[in-house]
């Protein structure tokens, strides 16, 4: 005999089966039990987050939320170049709230975040951009450029003598 149920609301309901005819009847001994889950998580960007279209001058991204699932399953940090084309991700079946992505190049990037839960419902924030820029040097700083025969560095001589011979670049340079 198959049955069915529905519009079930959430909870967590226990049931058995009791089959009759007209000798005898048989009965499971052992309840079963099932959870209905059909709220889909909640997820929003949280602090520490930069707002959409924000440009920095960094080489990393980190991304706060915060999360509600009683039941959640994963939830995942994706990250797109400036064309949407996914490029990585941090996946976790903890419940992690915040994650950096590290070591990147000077561009446009996107991001957001998938949580799911184990019945299958699922959330996302919507996608947010950051540009990040290239570091712009100070071009009054004075550089320094080692040149021939100074030794490299961390070098082992047995010399007693060292020579250093050096470039100096700078605007309004002058020697004590």
């Amino acid at each position: 005999a198959t049955f069915n149920v529905a519009n079930i609301p959430s909870g967590t309901y226990k049931w058995n089966c009791l089959s009759c005819n007209s000798q005898a009847c048989a009965f499971s001994s052992s309840n079963r039990t099932i959870k209905i889950d059909s709220t889909s998580p909640l997820v929003s960007f949280s602090s520490g987050t930069e707002a959409n279209k924000t440009s920095k001058t960094q080489n990393w991204i980190y991304i706060n939320i915060s999360a509600t699932e009683t039941n959640e399953a994963n939830i995942t940090f994706n990250l797109y170049n400036s064309g949407l084309t996914f490029l990585k991700n941090s996946q976790f079946s903890t419940p992690t709230r915040s994650v950096v992505f590290n070591s990147l190049t000077p561009g446009n990037y996107y991001y957001d975040v998938l949580v799911f839960d184990k019945a299958g419902n699922f959330a996302s924030t919507e996608k947010r951009n950051i540009i990040l820029e290239r570091e712009i040097q100070n071009p009054n700083a004075p550089s320094i450029e080692f040149i021939n025969p100074t030794p490299e560095n961390n070098v082992i001589k047995s010399e007693k003598e060292v020579y250093i011979n050096v470039n100096v670049f700078a605007m309004n340079f002058s020697f004590p």
